[in-house]
């Protein structure tokens, strides 16, 4: 009898042994239950993986912006959050939708796709990171055909920046702004001045035998030619000779983003007669159109 106690004590201990023994194996042969992390709330001063210094979100992950006191996940990689309409910075200024996608189309509520706008600012992020303000200045290439949001199409260029006529797939395309209510980059002055002398002649004779009219937008006033136009230079501007005191002022030509011929003046040109000269020599007088709203 002592000797079955045995055999049975020993028989026992052996299956508990070799139970403990299959449930390491199967749990070692298995895969492990994964493990969560919660991911940690924003607090000043926290550093990344790196060492690198956190900096304060501007907005949350919902888009709204970060005011300090609610707790923000430092989800480290997430450098960006979907735009919407009526979206509003740190300070209080509504971010503006968007006129085109990335892609050069226009951009359309509900159909695009959400531009991305950075929740850290400035230099808060790491080199080659977006800000809001290289957002906000993000353009996309003029091509032709190309409509703004109301539907209108975008005429092409007459102009190279250096006044060369503008000539497709030779030429660079002007860049067009992203989003609304931005500044438009600033009008080049023609700097250069063609030493050509029949390529100067041939430039004469062709603003001599179209029509120039302008039309006033904004704090500027577009020369549009009714006939191609070789080249501009730094050689050509406008007199605007005042219809009562008689007063000559000289107004220079630049290029604007669009390719476009631009005379920048904030003097109304409806007082005015103007002339479009080469050093003193006239060649031809400028009608001006009614001012565009």
């Amino acid at each position: 009898m002592r000797k079955v106690n045995k055999l049975t004590a020993a028989i026992l201990v052996f299956a508990v042994l070799l139970g403990a023994q299959s449930v390491g194996v199967a749990y070692a042969e298995g895969n492990p239950p994964a493990v969560v992390e919660s991911p940690p709330i924003w607090t000043p001063g926290m550093t990344d993986n790196s060492g690198q210094l956190v900096p304060p979100p501007l907005f949350n992950q919902d888009g709204t912006p970060f005011q300090n006191r609610e707790q923000f996940i430092a989800d480290i990689p997430q450098r960006t959050t979907n735009w919407f309409p009526g979206m509003r910075d740190a300070n209080g200024v509504e971010i503006p939708a968007p006129l085109y996608n990335l892609d050069g189309t226009p951009y359309i509520e509900g159909v695009s796709p959400p531009p991305q706008i950075p929740i850290y600012n400035g230099a808060d992020v790491a080199a080659g990171s977006q800000t809001i303000e290289s957002v906000l200045a993000q353009t996309v290439d003029w091509y032709p055909g190309m409509r703004d949001r109301s539907g209108n199409e975008i005429p092409p260029p007459l102009f190279n920046p250096d006044g060369t006529s503008y000539i497709e797939g030779q030429s660079p395309r002007p860049k067009i702004p992203v989003y609304a209510d931005m500044p438009a980059p600033k009008p080049t002055l023609l700097s250069s001045q063609i030493t050509d002398k029949s390529l100067i002649r041939k430039v004469d004779a062709e603003i001599k035998s179209t029509d120039v009219s302008l039309q006033k937008i904004n704090e500027s006033y577009v020369l549009d030619f009714d006939g191609s136009i070789s080249a501009l230079d730094s050689s050509l501007y406008l007199s605007a000779v005042n219809k009562k005191s008689k007063k000559p002022l000289k107004i220079l030509i630049s290029i604007d983003a669009l390719g476009q011929a631009v005379a920048l003046t904030k003097v109304d040109l409806k007082k005015y007669k103007v002339f479009i000269k080469r050093g003193s020599k006239t060649l031809k007088e400028i009608k001006t159109q009614e001012s565009l709203k």
